[in-house]
C-alpha cells in the first residue's frame, strides 16, 4: 500500500506519516458521548487499492467506568453482557493496546487511520475523542496523533445520493442500505466486527454510485424519463 500525503491548512503533512483506511464500529452503553461509554470496538484496516480487509484487525470489549449510566435499551440491541467482560479490559488498558496496534501496522512509519464508518462523524468519532482526551506537553490531543482528520461517513454519502434521487430508499440506516444493495446478512447486526464488515460492503457500493460516470448516467436516465412523461401528457392534451 502506498503512502499518501495530504495538505491541511495549506501545509503538507509530514511525509513520514502513512495514512491507512480502516472501517470502524463501536457498541456503546447509550447514545450520549458525554454520559455513555464504549463497550466494544472493532477496527478493520483496508488495502487502499482493493479495499480488501488486511489480515490484522483490532477488536475488544471495554469495561465501562460508569455502569450506572448504562441505557438498558442499548444492551437489548447489542446483547452485550457486562458481567462477561474480563475485568482487565479497562478503558486505559484497551486504549494502550489500540495505540500499540495502530503503530504496529507500519513499523517504519508513523501511522494514522482514515476512518470509514456509518454515522461516525456525529457518533463514533465523538466517543473516540472523549476516550482519547489526554493531551501531551504540547497540548496536542491524542486522537489527532492516531486518527486522520478526514473520515468517510457512509450515512452522509447515502443521504447525498438520496437527496440527489440517485438511490430510492426510505432511510439511510445501515440496515436499510444492506437491504437496498442486496448484501447477504450472514452475521447478526449490532456487534462491532460484524457491522464493520457490513459497512465495508455498503461503502464499496456507495463508492461505485458516486463515480462521476454513474452519476451522469443516472441523471441522463432521469431526464429521459421526465421528458417521456412530459410528451405523454402533451400527447393526451
Amino acid at each position: 500500500m502506498r503512502t499518501r500525503y495530504y495538505k491541511k491548512g495549506g501545509r503538507l503533512l509530514d511525509n513520514s506519516i502513512r495514512i491507512i483506511p480502516a472501517v470502524i464500529d463501536l457498541e456503546t452503553t447509550g447514545l450520549s458521548f458525554i454520559d455513555n461509554e464504549i463497550l466494544e470496538i472493532a477496527i478493520i484496516p483496508l488495502d487502499e487499492k482493493t479495499l480488501l480487509p488486511l489480515q490484522n484487525k483490532f477488536t475488544s470489549y471495554i469495561i465501562p467506568d460508569h455502569p450506572e449510566n448504562i441505557n438498558k435499551k442499548a444492551l437489548e440491541i447489542n446483547k452485550i453482557v457486562i458481567d462477561d467482560i474480563p475485568q482487565e479490559l479497562t478503558k486505559s488498558a484497551v486504549k494502550e493496546d489500540l495505540k500499540k496496534w495502530i503503530c504496529s501496522l507500519d513499523p517504519d512509519k508513523k501511522v494514522k487511520l482514515k476512518l470509514i464508518g456509518h454515522n461516525i462523524i456525529s457518533f463514533d468519532i465523538n466517543f473516540l475523542k472523549v476516550w482519547f482526551n489526554d493531551r501531551d506537553k504540547d497540548n496536542a490531543c491524542e486522537y489527532d496523533k492516531y486518527f486522520f482528520y478526514v473520515a468517510d461517513d457512509t450515512m452522509q454519502w447515502a443521504r447525498l445520493l438520496k437527496a440527489s434521487k440517485l438511490i430510492n430508499i426510505k432511510s439511510c440506516s445501515l440496515t436499510n442500505l444492506i437491504q437496498y444493495y442486496n448484501i447477504p446478512k450472514d452475521l447478526p447486526e449490532h456487534r462491532a466486527e460484524n457491522d464493520c464488515l457490513y459497512t465495508l460492503e455498503v461503502y464499496k457500493k456507495l463508492v461505485k454510485s458516486l463515480k462521476p460516470s454513474n452519476i451522469i448516467k443516472s441523471i441522463v436516465i432521469r431526464l429521459f424519463n421526465t421528458l417521456l412523461i412530459f410528451f405523454k401528457i402533451r400527447k393526451k392534451e
